[in-house]
């Protein structure tokens, strides 16, 4: 078992040096998304500066990007720049194509600027509590949606948030946070993860949150933002994540990110495990099946965060894993019955 585990690990920190798609002409190293947000419509405004490495000679840049179709749902690209210098550009079929020609082992940062309303990808709603959210909900294709972008799980890159928001609003994000400054009526927030993900998990979250720090492990911080109205049964619920981290931490391997937050979110999904800021559900903070969600969810940070599948097909293996290790986790704590019980349902669902 230690051995089994050991290549594991290893693959942890092979893998992130080869995160681009197979075959293609480049591979993407960073991203930063400036994106302004309002309370009047479900529109926003962004900027992307794309920094690629080029591998092979090609005559376009080509990212994902939804157009903007006839019911005003989608993006529009206004223009294209590389340092400072206007670049042509077409956007069909939902992919945006720059006209450039990149030379084999350059290194070029495009900035993209653009609008509209997301169809999907960044979800505008309310919540229970009939607030107003904005929460990011990419798995497994659809960053492309409201964020410029090569939309597949084999490439991952470095990417940095700065959000602008109405100030009554807080930001979470994959990271760190680097600074929250207030302009009057709204307030810019910049988030920053270093480690290459892919664009499946690369989220904000806004809202208004109540935010708890349970503590920190071995130098990790680990925080929980929840609707103010469920913040007692949250702040519990979302604590038990300090019990988790430690426990694979020593199973598998070191944490790759810099934070741990569990937030309560408005999406389509029970659990979602974007990188160093799982999303739960609403219902999450009072489901008794909490902890096994939060386990499941903290288990993916390695399986299919650090370790990332080469392609949509293979996902099966990081949830696999993922339901695998939060069966070990609960295991450990409650014993083996535990384990057999939940087998068991697995096989039989």
């Amino acid at each position: 078992m230690k051995k089994y585990w050991s290549s594991l690990l290893f693959l942890v920190y092979l893998l992130p040096v080869c995160a681009q798609v197979p075959g293609s002409p480049i591979d993407v190293t960073a991203y930063k998304f400036n994106l302004v947000l309002n309370d009047g419509d479900n529109s926003i405004k962004g900027k992307a500066v794309v920094t690629v490495n080029v591998l092979k000679n090609t005559n376009a840049i080509a990212l994902d990007l939804v157009k903007k179709n006839d019911a005003g749902m989608g993006m529009e690209v206004i223009s294209v720049t590389e340092n400072g210098r206007k670049l042509k550009f077409t956007h069909n079929n939902d992919v945006l194509n720059i006209q450039a020609s990149p030379k084999a082992k350059t290194l070029h940062s495009y900035t993209i600027t653009y609008s509209g309303t997301p169809a999907d990808g960044l979800i505008i709603s309310t919540n229970k509590f009939g607030d107003r959210t904005f929460f990011g909900d990419n798995w497994l294709n659809r960053a492309r949606y409201w964020l410029p972008c090569v939309d597949n799980v084999a490439d991952k890159a470095a990417v940095d948030f700065n959000v602008t928001a109405p100030a009554h609003y807080e930001v979470v994000s994959n990271g760190i946070k680097i600074d929250e400054t207030g302009t009057g009526k709204t307030k810019l927030t910049r988030w920053s993860e270093e480690t290459p993900i892919a664009t499946k998990i690369m989220v904000i979250g806004v809202a208004k949150f109540a935010i708890d720090k349970p503590g920190k492990v071995r130098g990790i911080p680990v925080y929980s933002y929840v609707f103010p109205q469920d913040k007692e049964v949250g702040f519990k619920s979302y604590a038990m994540a300090t019990e988790v981290l430690p426990f694979f931490m020593d199973k598998i391997g070191p944490y790759a990110y810099r934070k741990l937050a569990n937030v309560q979110s408005k999406t389509i999904f029970n659990g979602m495990e974007n990188a160093s800021v799982i999303f739960y559900s609403q219902k999450s903070v009072t489901d008794a099946d909490v902890e096994e969600l939060i386990a499941h969810e903290v288990a993916h940070q390695w399986f299919g965060d650090a370790v990332t599948e080469m392609g949509p097909h293979h996902v099966w293996l990081s949830e696999g894993f993922a339901s695998y290790l939060a069966h070990y986790y609960l295991e450990n704590k409650y014993g083996v019955d535990s384990l057999n019980k939940r087998m068991l349902f697995d096989r039989n669902t």
